[in-house]
């Protein structure tokens, strides 16, 4: 810093402080990141669970539904069987 002037100093002395909160506040925003992309495939994961889970609800009453069908549909004929 020799042959430097005060105001170079203090503009100097700026730009290192300048540089250092940047470092700090870009490795602040990569951990943010990484904590966002945690909670992010957590939320995903428990969502996929509660998307399964009406899924399978679904395919259950479905299935029941299919079953009542085919009864009723063996009920009629046996009833137009015995008129």
């Amino acid at each position: 810093m020799k042959g430097l002037n005060a105001m170079e100093k203090q503009i100097l002395q700026a730009i290192k402080e300048l540089s250092i909160q940047m470092k700090e506040m870009e490795s602040s925003m990569k951990t943010e990141m990484a904590e966002m992309k945690t909670e992010l495939r957590t939320e995903m994961k428990e969502m996929e669970g509660r998307i399964t889970e009406r899924l399978d609800n679904l395919e259950a009453s479905l299935t029941v539904l299919v079953e009542e069908n085919h009864q009723n549909k063996a009920d009629i004929m046996q009833l137009k069987q015995a008129k």
